[in-house]
């Protein structure tokens, strides 16, 4: 925990992070007085392009501007009845490219909603969530 002081008479203050905070996901708490409020940093070392045409999700490095294969993606769905479960999990092929829909056992028309876990080793995690 760090206690960050507020600037007088400014709307914001700025608190650099430390190296090994700057990749991957954080959650930042804020205190003062009686009001809290948490926020949810996604790592901006993931870049997602989701293609509803084919069904895929294609997971980017923006720094190198090239597909990451090899990320680990965990889909849960929620289908019309508001019931989530797990759906599927798996690597990103060669082109960075997930399958998110496909699944052999579940009618694709059933889901209302998808929520994906994008995950990577070296740059962190993200979710994203796809209305159907």
């Amino acid at each position: 925990m760090v206690d960050i002081p507020f600037e007088k008479g400014s709307a914001s203050t700025t608190y650099p992070l430390p190296p090994n905070f700057r990749q991957g996901n954080l959650l930042i708490a804020a205190e003062s007085e009686d009001t809290k409020s948490l926020k949810i940093l996604d790592s901006r070392h993931l870049e997602t392009r989701i293609n509803p045409t084919d069904r895929s999700i294609q997971i980017i490095d923006p720094a190198a501007k090239a597909p990451l294969p090899g990320t680990y993606l965990k889909v849960y769905a929620e289908s019309r009845d508001g019931t989530v479960t797990f759906y599927k999990d798996g690597y990103t092929d060669l082109r960075g490219k997930f399958d998110y829909l496909s699944h052999t056992a579940i009618d694709p028309s059933t889901i209302r909603r998808i929520a994906i876990l994008v995950s990577h080793p070296e740059k962190g995690s993200l979710t994203r969530i796809i209305n159907r």
